[in-house]
């Protein structure tokens, strides 16, 4: 049997030895020199089109950020440099200036991306070069499953369905009343998820009978909402939710409001809160929900 004395020094010994070796990595840290460069990050966001309106936001946020991090002195008293590239194009365009940021310019990591498709895209990039990917936005829940499974090099800022939960949660408790709902919203994977996300938390927490009256989906971009404001009119709902977020979001308000489409109805532009400055009074049906994602 070991004595008192024998064990003590047998586990101070252990103890010591695992310090040394759990100190070690910090020594080694401790001794490797911090480069004098800049550090390098790309930025990736619309600058033209329907979307240009995120791409300057998420632009000027950046710049404010680094600005207000190089005046304190940089990251580790390294500068921050930002080198900026368009989105627009397609993802095949894009994921060639994300290589361009990665491969020619050296980047230590890439930010930005908005659209799904361009997320979608980027994401498997990411994981090939071994780029550390910070995305802005670049994909709903159901792409980031289906295209990202275990993302190692790719981190978002931002669900960008949390607008539509948020939404339905709020139109839970002000319209739980509406017996029917109406949804317009774009023909792709957000303006999908995004009314499907809604619907889904109003059941749960509003009216559990809610009925889909109409279900729309104009092509991104369109601008003439005429026939959908029609059958919107004809569907007669209760309560009409869109997850239109540009420039679309006043002009469809615009083309419903000029033929009483608002009147008696409650609205949740669960986007909207984006372009909330050109949501004007005249248009815009007082008490509608407008949210934001950013």
């Amino acid at each position: 049997m070991q004595k008192r004395r024998e064990f003590l020094k047998s586990a101070a010994a252990t103890v010591l030895s695992t310090g040394a070796v759990l100190a070690a990595p910090a020594i080694v840290r401790a001794q490797t020199p911090i480069p004098k460069t800049p550090i390098k990050l790309g930025v990736i966001g619309f600058t033209s089109g329907i979307a240009a309106i995120l791409g300057d936001a998420g632009a000027r946020a950046t710049r404010i950020l680094a600005k207000q991090i190089n005046n304190q002195g940089g990251i580790l008293g390294r500068e921050v440099q930002l080198l900026f590239e368009d989105e627009s194009g397609g993802a095949k365009k894009v994921v060639e200036r994300f290589n361009k940021l990665t491969l020619s310019e050296k980047c230590d990591a890439v930010l930005g991306v908005i659209s799904t498709g361009n997320g979608q895209a980027i994401g498997r990039e990411a994981a090939k070069l071994q780029q550390l990917w910070l995305s802005w936005d670049g994909t709903t829940q159901k792409g980031l499953t289906e295209t990202q499974k275990k993302p190692t090099y790719a981190f978002r800022s931002v669900d960008n369905e949390m607008e539509a939960i948020g939404g339905a949660i709020v139109a839970s408790q002000l319209f739980k009343d509406a017996e029917t709902i109406a949804g317009i919203n774009d023909d792709y994977s957000y303006g999908r998820n995004t009314f499907a996300a809604f619907l889904t938390i109003f059941k749960k927490l509003g009216n559990p009978n809610v009925k889909v009256v109409a279900e729309l989906w104009p092509k991104l971009g369109t601008t003439d909402y005429s026939s959908h404001v029609a059958a919107l009119k004809k569907a007669n709902p209760d309560l009409i939710m869109s997850s239109f977020w540009g420039g679309h979001a006043p002009q469809l308000a615009k083309q419903g409001a000029a033929v009483d489409l608002w009147s008696g109805r409650k609205l949740a532009f669960i986007s909207a809160g984006l372009n909330h400055s050109e949501m004007k009074k005249e248009f815009t049906p007082e008490g509608a929900i407008m949210g934001y994602n950013e």
